[in-house]
């Protein structure tokens, strides 16, 4: 397990120099619409919260929010996202697995996993986790994709019934499952069409999802 999680780390990191080298930046100005627009948020409902975002990467994810109370971005390869982009000033990144988050409980307002859920080794686990340090009446936020074939840096190919593991602690206020269109996770979310379930060919699909913590 942890020479493949090892494996899958470089993988991980290698993706993200590549990304850097074609775009000579590692550019976050599209972050801000994910976080409010796709769940009828506004910069003001982060306002004074304690925000997480779990899988952040190493863009700057929340460095939009600079109106929180804190904005803390978890990634196993934080330290080495530290090196590839320096340009922190909102966010902090920390260095943990998903299945360990290293915060007391009920610790954040609002949690996040954008692209991030079907990355980790052990999905129990992750859902634990962000039950345990999302507050009673915080946010979970979910972007995902499901239904698609597991890969090395993708370990986990669950489906739609994915969400029913975040009940009863969490409660769905609203959830969409979006036709994936092309390579792109948030591509779909521009065009936000349904998915069809009349359609039997084998193909990825998106969740999105916003909870609240009971």
């Amino acid at each position: 397990m942890l020479i493949k999680s090892s494996i899958k780390n470089k993988s991980e990191l290698l993706y993200w120099k590549i990304v850097r080298l074609f775009d000579n930046s590692l550019s976050n100005q599209h972050y801000q619409k994910y976080f409010t627009h796709y769940f009828g948020l506004t910069e003001q409902d982060y306002k004074s919260k304690k925000i997480l975002d779990i899988g952040c990467g190493p863009r700057g994810s929340l460095e939009w929010c600079n109106n929180s109370d804190i904005a803390i971005g978890l990634d196993p390869l934080a330290d080495k996202y530290k090196e590839l982009n320096s340009n922190f000033s909102v966010m902090k990144l920390v260095k943990a697995n998903a299945e360990f988050i290293p915060f007391k409980d009920f610790a954040f307002d609002i949690v996040t996993s954008f692209n991030s859920l079907d990355h980790v080794d052990e999905v129990d686990k992750t859902i634990f986790e962000i039950k345990r340090v999302t507050k009673k009446g915080g946010l979970f936020l979910l972007i995902t994709d499901c239904c698609h074939k597991a890969t090395l840096t993708e370990p986990q190919n669950f489906g739609w019934e994915i969400l029913e593991k975040f009940y009863p602690e969490f409660q769905t206020i609203e959830g969409k499952k979006l036709e994936k269109l092309g390579k792109k996770i948030y591509s779909s979310l521009e065009r936000n069409l349904d998915y069809d379930f009349n359609d039997n060919k084998k193909r990825y699909g998106l969740l999105v999802a916003e909870l609240i913590r009971r």
